[in-house]
């Protein structure tokens, strides 16, 4: 005979702060375990991702249980935590799988890193990889405001890595119309406090040009 249902004998809704609490620890547990992701060999019951590097994968499984973006970073990398690729890397592997809080975080901590590091080295090549993965639209957008924003100090001195690529973007068009109307305001002040006279109306061939002569 079957036992009638009651709505008293319903489990209780899980909180969701234990919910937040207890997702991580099963990160290193298979108890409730009913899957396993490969990323080459093809098996029965697996999730094969063979064209993913493993230790993005492990990051990004370490986020979905919970972990946060730094813990998840940390997990099993030879690179140090503050690799700018490494945030491009999973910002890509995260926009791939649609993983929009994923995808933030690394935007986050990329534009962190660009804030700090503009002025370094090797800014111009991180840049210029961002403008090879074209469809990266956002972070593109991103990179574009903290060029814009030391502008002037880039293009110092004439010849720099930073003037370069800001020459050669301009040449190529890489840039929005926002972006180059901002360069325009910066070159004329930097023309006008370097003492340079461009008269009113003169034409340049190229805004590479413009730039080059006016900074």
């Amino acid at each position: 005979m079957a036992v009638p249902y009651r709505v008293r004998d319903k489990p209780k809704p899980l909180n969701p702060y234990s919910y937040a609490k207890f997702l991580p620890g099963l990160f290193q547990k298979d108890e409730y375990s009913d899957l396993t992701i490969c990323i080459q060999e093809v098996q029965t019951g697996e999730i094969n991702l063979p064209c993913d590097d493993p230790a993005l994968i492990r990051i990004m499984v370490h986020y979905m249980y919970g972990h946060g973006y730094r813990a998840s970073k940390a997990k099993g990398l030879k690179s140090p935590a503050t690799d700018p690729w490494l945030d491009l890397d999973i910002y890509a592997l995260a926009n791939k799988y649609d993983l929009e809080p994923l995808q933030q975080s690394a935007k986050n901590h990329f534009r962190e890193w660009a804030e700090q590091a503009w002025s370094k080295p090797e800014f111009p090549s991180v840049a210029e990889r961002i403008w090879d993965m074209g469809h990266l639209i956002s972070i593109r957008h991103m990179i574009e405001e903290v060029i814009g924003d030391h502008a002037k100090d880039l293009c110092s001195p004439t010849g720099s890595a930073g003037d370069s690529l800001i020459k050669k973007g301009l040449e190529q068009k890489r840039f929005t119309e926002k972006f180059i109307l901002r360069i325009v305001q910066v070159a004329e002040a930097a023309s006008f406090q370097s003492g340079k006279n461009i008269a009113n109306g003169t034409r340049f061939a190229t805004t590479g040009e413009f730039w080059t002569t006016v900074c």
